[in-house]
This record gives C-alpha cells, sequence and structure tokens, in this order.
C-alpha cells in the first residue's frame, strides 16, 4: 500500500500538473483584478459614436468634402512652368555591418 496518493504518478507529470495549476491560478487573479478596476483603458477607441476618434474622423472627412479646387489655377501659365526639383537621395548604410566589431 502506497504511502500517499500520489506515489504511483511520475515526476515529471506531477510537476507539469503543479505549473497548470499554479498558471491557472495567476491567469485567475489577473482576470479577477482587471475586471474589478473601473474602466479598461483601451475602451475610448471602441466607445462608438462618443468617442475621440469618431469625432477626429468626421471633423476630417467634412475637412475633405469641403474641399473645392480651382481649375483656372491649374490651367495658368506659372503652374505649368513649375519644375520638380527634388534631389535623389543616396543610400546610406544605417548602423554597424558587423555589431561585435569595437567602434
Amino acid at each position: 500500500m502506497p504511502i500517499n496518493k500520489f506515489s504511483s504518478i511520475s515526476l515529471p507529470l506531477l510537476s507539469s500538473l503543479v505549473i497548470l495549476v499554479v498558471m491557472v491560478a495567476i491567469g485567475a487573479s489577473f482576470l479577477l483584478k482587471t475586471n474589478s478596476s473601473e474602466e479598461s483603458p483601451y475602451t475610448e477607441e471602441v466607445a462608438g459614436e462618443n468617442s475621440v476618434l469618431d469625432r477626429d474622423f468626421l471633423v476630417i472627412v467634412s475637412d475633405i468634402e469641403n474641399l473645392r479646387v480651382d481649375r483656372e489655377a491649374l490651367g495658368n501659365v506659372f503652374f505649368t512652368r513649375l519644375q520638380d526639383l527634388r534631389a535623389p537621395l543616396r543610400e546610406e548604410s544605417i548602423g554597424k555591418t558587423n555589431l561585435f566589431l569595437p567602434n
């Protein structure tokens, strides 16, 4: 007759079960702690009609709807004589080629 009821369970299995129980307890305490707080910091982004992001988006869309293009300006001589003066950028390596070499 075994001294205790866990003597027939292998040590790796027993340690795995203990780790699993500890992880479940930590997860449950974390969930209970976060659910008891007043409000999640992420609720404002998905709040719906009254959220700050929705209002900002509506302001931007209304500004775009009110945008008008003066077609006479596009046919103006000064506009047609504009030149693209962008200079090509040369590629530069960023960082070290070998991180283990001294400076």
